[in-house]
């Protein structure tokens, strides 16, 4: 796969963090609301950040990685990295 160019690399980012962040989610058995409830934010915003229509906060990233119990950066990775 290229690399993104600097101007397709801000939506590659997030389309591979809505990716990962539902994989991680379903991997570990949770629901958005109990994501949520566990990063300190609302189901809705889970769902955004999931399908995409949002991008999250460098904030957002740890607290969610945090409830994920995931390092950051794999929340980046092609394929969720390894777990």
């Amino acid at each position: 796969m290229r690399q993104p160019s600097k101007t397709e690399a801000i939506p590659y980012l997030a389309a591979l963090f809505a990716v990962n962040l539902q994989r991680y989610r379903k991997r570990m058995g949770l629901t958005r609301s109990e994501l949520a409830a566990r990063a300190g934010y609302t189901s809705g915003h889970i769902f955004m950040l999931e399908s995409g229509t949002r991008q999250p906060s460098f904030a957002a990233i740890e607290h969610l990685a945090n409830a994920l119990n995931v390092r950051d950066p794999r929340l980046f990775f092609r394929g969720g990295g390894k777990s």
